[in-house]
Parts: C-alpha cells; sequence; structure tokens
C-alpha cells in the first residue's frame, strides 16, 4: 500500500502567511492531482503551542533567523506560525480534502521543535505516524508538500531510516531558502535511496 504525505499544507505557508513561501498557492492543481491518485492521504501539520520554544517571540532580544540552543539541541528561532486552533494553522480552501485521514500533528510540544513528520527534535518523542501507516500495511510513501529543506527533508530521511520505500515529488514541493541549496538536499536525500519524480501537472 501507498500514502501520499502532504506536509504543512497551512495558510501560514502560504502567500500572506507568517511564514509565507512564494508561488504556495500555485502548487494546489498539483496536490489535488497527487491526492486523486493515492488511496491513503495524511497531512502532517505543524500545530503549536503560543508559547513554543521555536517562536524568536517567546525569547527576549531573539529575532527571527537566530539559531539558539535549548537542552542541548540546536533551535532555529522563527515568526509566530501555525499556533493550535488559529486560523494560520488551517488548510487552504481549494485543496481537495475529502480523503484526507486524521492529520499528524507536529511540534505540539512546548519545549522541543520538530520538522519530521515522524520523529521530534530529539528522536526520542513520536508523531504516532509510523504505528498509523503500519496499521494501514503501508510500505510505500509519496511525500510533497512545503518548506522542504525543513520538513519534507527530515521527513524522507526518518522514513528511509524506518525502512519505506520513498518518492519525493520534486515540482509539488517549495523550499524557503534558495534553488541550489534546494537542488543539493534533493541530490542527498536521491543518494539514499529516495526517488525522485515529476507530477502529472508539471
Amino acid at each position: 500500500m501507498k500514502a501520499l504525505i502532504l506536509e504543512n499544507i497551512q495558510i501560514d505557508f502560504f502567500p500572506g502567511g507568517a511564514m509565507e513561501i512564494a508561488g504556495s498557492d500555485l502548487l494546489i492543481p498539483i496536490w489535488n492531482q497527487l491526492i486523486a491518485d493515492h488511496e491513503v492521504v495524511i497531512a502532517a501539520l505543524e500545530w503549536h503551542p503560543a508559547n513554543h520554544v521555536s517562536f524568536a517571540a517567546n525569547h527576549p532580544w531573539r529575532r527571527f533567523g537566530q539559531v539558539i540552543e535549548v537542552e542541548g539541541l540546536s533551535v532555529e528561532l522563527f515568526a509566530i506560525h501555525c499556533v493550535q486552533n488559529t486560523f494560520g494553522a488551517l488548510i487552504p480552501t481549494g485543496i481537495q480534502k475529502e480523503k484526507f485521514q486524521d492529520p499528524v500533528y507536529k511540534g505540539t510540544s512546548v519545549s522541543i521543535d520538530n520538522y519530521s513528520c515522524f520523529l521530534d527534535a530529539d528522536k526520542k518523542g513520536d508523531t504516532g505516524l509510523q504505528e498509523r501507516l503500519q496499521d494501514l500495511n503501508v510500505t510505500e510513501l509519496t511525500f510533497a508538500g512545503l518548506d522542504f529543506e525543513r520538513s519534507v527533508y527530515h521527513s524522507v530521511q526518518d522514513a528511509l531510516s524506518l525502512g519505506y520505500s520513498v518518492e519525493i515529488h520534486k515540482d509539488a514541493c517549495l523550499s524557503g531558502s534558495d534553488v541550489v541549496d534546494y537542488e543539493v538536499k534533493l541530490k542527498e536525500l536521491q543518494g539514499l535511496g529516495a526517488e525522485i519524480v515529476s507530477s502529472k501537472l508539471a
């Protein structure tokens, strides 16, 4: 069984959002095509408490983009985004959600950040996704979504280490970093065993 994992398809990552990624709204037709092509569809969503460790506003004299150390872990600081039960954490209209299963929530702890849809940054806590996929007899994963260099990148690494067959739809992902870094990370994941593919609408 194959499942589609859609990362961070949330309003705060769309134009006008706190973590805006330019052009993210243009990917909706591609995501909808991928959704139509998969039986199992799971959205992996950031779902932060308002006092989350990664919010620069929660650290006096700190700002977006800085990296600090908290409990032995490096934490990159961001604008307040995807706070639980707020507008910015919602999935935008236009994305066909009828086939979605219950979402996987990331970054729900106050003190531990989480990029991967499988494991917390400390690699101790997990989101419950692995158990769900096992219950569904899923062995193959397709990844698409936003904030590639943080979320998709780390999720694919964990998926490969857990033994899943993985494909990344290159044109169905967007990065907040420069194009060169995006290509480097894609090649790195390909070297680890991920297949890089293009969508039908590309």
